[in-house]
């Protein structure tokens, strides 16, 4: 019995196309020894010859990658041209390639070798593998061994010919005798010459459909049972490769995604600012998938606040709070679990608070940020058009971020609140003098370079010290509050509130000339001066003296501005307290040594 065509994709096709390409590079070297030994006409001949095997080696190389891609779609292996579709370059990451190709052609000598011995051990005529293209609309010949010739490629409708009794919910069918005019089998051409005919359909484990395994013979007796229990085995052999085909190039893929996601947390564990965290937390989550919304909320008391949002609504969003027994996101933070169950989104459910995302967003997934055993500190919140984007897998791997994002904004949380403490007066709650120091230079050089004005006011609590020696020290503490409290409603928001020392504070007015900053400073006083304070039933009031100073006009550097303002001060404490003074050249060499004085009583 002759070894009769063989149909199929495997390894030979490209290592033909490959020796093609060297026979060129050498033919190629030939014509160039050609034409310098004076032989031109040779080697254009030899050229010509040349560019047409290249022609036809490129075609069939492209062919067969196409044919390649094809197989790999039918047999659920995914083409090899898809490309995952994630987030940007991750630094030190090198994206694996998935051998779609070579696992498509090895299977296609796997299925060659098992029909070639199933046609040798059973004294076949033709054994036939069908699979059904990724449409599911037609049937494909994935390898064919037959001593016959008068092959029809196809692909093949769905159904035809034998494959359609397979249809009919029947795993198998075995016929013998078959009369002359039988034509069941689509990839022969002619009739007759077929005694018996044998398909069974090949179940690969999680899906329904599969492909069949027809098997035809000459001889016209019945299949026995031992042929029947041979055939069944081929085709459990040939579903279990291609499932292990499958399950091949899944470790593949989730090698590569288990690798992004470990750089992913790598670059998430190298930021300490909240603003840094945010940004690796989205480029870790976009190492698994490419969500069409993100956002980060933190729990504040009984209420939740969006931190950050991307996507459909987000700016609606953005910076609200909602209360914490509201929405899917409300629902996760209290009971600290994932939602929704099966993570789909229909549309109805609202998420934060009474809102609801846009309906054509098909996949949502909320998930708690918990640090270790702790309450959820807030909820990372994804969603994707495209239904079922968050498998079993990514929701693992989703989750795994979420509790080191957790962990990472805590550590931010920290972090910011170190450095309030650095910058920010434990009593009063305003910026210390080292935040002073430094806003001071920043504020100056923006007005140099902008060729704008600051006014600089130095305030202090008239009579201080009679308010410590006679109401104590703790009152003492309560009227710095209260003063810090009325300086910072008073000023600008683009202007800085500070407490200079002691009962001394200070101002820093941008873009402001003099007369705006006495204004200003009025304003201030003004409400120091309106302040009620209460001790044990008695009212005390304060009032508060100021010193202007004003760049350029009173100096350019920031000792010159602080001493002129403090000798306009002086000024202010000298002609009776209770106002403002704007520095002058009078004042110039003055000394600013200063008394402390009485309390004043309402």
């Amino acid at each position: 019995m002759g070894s009769g065509p063989r149909v199929g994709v495997g390894r030979n096709s490209p290592r033909r196309s490959f020796a093609a390409a060297s026979y060129v590079a050498l033919g190629a070297g030939t014509a160039l020894w050609l034409a310098h030994k004076g032989s031109p006409l040779a080697a254009g001949l030899l050229l010509s010859a040349l560019t047409a095997v290249a022609a036809w080696a490129g075609f069939h190389f492209r062919d067969w990658h196409r044919e390649e891609d094809r197989m790999a779609e039918d047999l659920g292996l995914a083409p090899a041209s898809a490309a995952r579709k994630t987030g940007g370059p991750l630094q030190g990451f090198k994206k694996p390639g998935v051998p779609v190709r070579p696992t498509a052609a090895a299977l296609g000598d796997s299925f060659r070798l098992q029909l070639d011995l199933l046609r040798t051990a059973l004294g076949l005529t033709g054994v036939a593998l069908l699979w059904p293209d990724s449409s599911g609309a037609a049937l494909r010949l994935r390898g064919l061994s037959s001593s016959r010739t008068d092959l029809r490629p196809g692909p093949y409708p769905v159904g035809c010919g034998i494959t359609g009794i397979l249809e009919k919910d029947r795993d198998e069918i075995a016929m013998a005798p078959v009369g002359a005019a039988f034509s069941g089998l689509p990839y022969y051409r002619g009739r007759g010459r077929t005694g018996g005919v044998f398909a069974i359909r090949i179940r690969v484990e999680g899906e329904n459909r599969g492909g069949i395994l027809c098997v035809d013979r000459e001889a016209a007796h019945p299949w026995n049972s031992l042929e029947v229990e041979t055939l069944r085995t081929a085709a459990r052999r040939l579903a279990f490769d291609v499932s292990m085909g499958r399950r091949f190039l899944e470790m593949h893929r989730e090698r590569g995604l288990y690798q992004r996601v470990s750089i992913g947390l790598r670059e998430l564990t190298e930021g300490l600012g909240l603003e840094s965290t945010i940004d690796a937390a989205l480029k870790a989550v976009r190492t698994v998938i490419a969500p069409d919304f993100f956002a980060l909320t933190l729990t504040e008391g009984v209420a939740y606040r969006v931190l950050h949002a991307e996507g459909p609504r987000a700016e609606k969003l953005l910076s609200s709070t909602f209360p914490l027994d509201e929405g899917l996101v409300g629902q996760s933070l209290r009971y600290d679990c994932s939602l929704p169950e099966g993570a789909e989104y229909l549309g109805a459910s609202p998420v934060f608070g009474s809102l609801t995302l846009p309906g054509d967003l098909r996949s949502l997934l909320i998930l708690p940020l918990r640090k270790e055993k702790s309450a959820p500190l807030g909820t990372l919140v994804l969603a994707a058009r495209k239904p079922g984007v968050f498998n079993l897998l990514h929701r693992e791997l989703l989750e795994l971020i979420a509790k080191q994002v957790a962990i990472r904004i805590d550590l931010a949380l920290a972090h910011e609140q170190i450095n309030r403490l650095a910058t920010t007066d434990g009593l009063t709650g305003l910026a210390n003098h080292r935040a002073f120091q430094q806003a001071f230079r920043t504020m100056l050089q923006r007005a140099r370079r902008n060729s704008t004005s600051l006014c600089l006011l130095l305030c202090d609590v008239d009579h201080f010290k009679g308010v410590n020696d006679t109401f104590g020290h703790p009152f003492g503490d309560t009227v710095l509050k209260a003063v810090a409290g009325a300086l910072a409603q008073s000023v600008r928001g683009i202007d800085l509130a500070a407490r200079y020392g002691g009962e001394e504070f200070t101002l820093l007015l941008e873009d402001s000339k003099r007369e705006g900053g006495r204004k200003m400073a009025e304003r201030a006083r003004r409400a120091v001066e309106a302040l009620e304070l209460d001790h044990e039933g008695q009212q005390v009031s304060v009032t508060m003296s100021i010193g202007l100073a004003v760049f350029p006009d009173d100096g350019d550097e920031i000792p010159m501005l602080i001493q002129r303002a403090d000798q306009a001060l002086y000024q202010a404490k000298r002609q009776g307290r209770n106002r403002t003074v704007a520095w002058t050249g009078k004042m110039e060499g003055e000394d600013t040594e200063q008394a402390g004085g009485g309390v004043k009583q309402a």
